[in-house]
């Protein structure tokens, strides 16, 4: 799963849990130059990939892309010395799976209020959410999981010589990121030779078995 993907997936999850905890409150994404919402108070999520946790796992199975024998020709003239190889075998693709556990922040702000909703309330309220049953069973059915949250912040502005009521909380996330890439096996190798030097010669034959665990 590519990493702008993920982060559109988590940042559009943690809005609908914004805009379900207050019912009044217009979750955007953070961007430069985006359009500023009329409505008061509205809060804008930034999604940030932290670190990954743990080791990934890999799981192996057959793909559905094509597999079969494959073959091929060589000779190498080395001091006087032709070597010549039929080098052949069977192969078969596999799909490489992999999940990986990452940690992720959202960054949350909050602007504005009115006279019966509050930034600071809303911050507040939304730490409290992210502890319940419902933002706990709405985050799993997306593939996340909570963490913790920060202290919230009051962050009230001098804003066209108007204060503006702000406030930030961060909150951490854990996501499963899965990616499957395709993979080239080597089932079965056969290697056979001849070695001719003036004139002596020597075939070589061998079957060698790959065996990937």
């Amino acid at each position: 799963m590519a990493t702008k993907f993920v982060n559109e997936v988590l940042n559009r999850a943690v809005r609908e849990l914004i805009e379900a905890s207050s019912g009044s409150v217009l979750a955007i994404r953070a961007e430069q130059n985006s359009p500023i919402p009329s409505q008061r108070p509205f809060a804008s999520v930034r999604v940030s990939m932290l670190a990954p946790e743990g080791w990934a796992e890999k799981i192996y199975s057959a793909s559905t892309s094509s597999s079969g024998p494959f073959l091929n020709d060589t000779t190498v003239f080395y001091n006087n010395t032709s070597i010549y190889w039929n080098f052949g075998g069977t192969t078969a693709d596999l799909d490489e799976l992999t999940s990986e556990r990452i940690r992720v922040r959202a960054t949350v702000n909050y602007y504005g209020n009115t006279s019966t909703v509050s930034s600071l309330d809303e911050a507040f309220a939304l730490r409290t959410f992210f502890q319940t049953t419902t933002a706990l069973e709405t985050l799993a059915a997306a593939g996340m999981g909570f963490v913790r949250t920060s202290e919230v912040r009051n962050l009230t502005a001098l804003e066209n010589d108007n204060y503006e009521e702000r406030a930030q909380i961060d909150i951490d996330l854990y996501a499963v990121s899965e990616r499957v890439i395709n993979l080239f096996e080597i089932q079965k190798v056969q290697v056979d030779g001849v070695v001719e030097e003036g004139a002596d010669s020597t075939i070589v034959s061998t079957l060698i078995d790959v065996n990937v665990s």
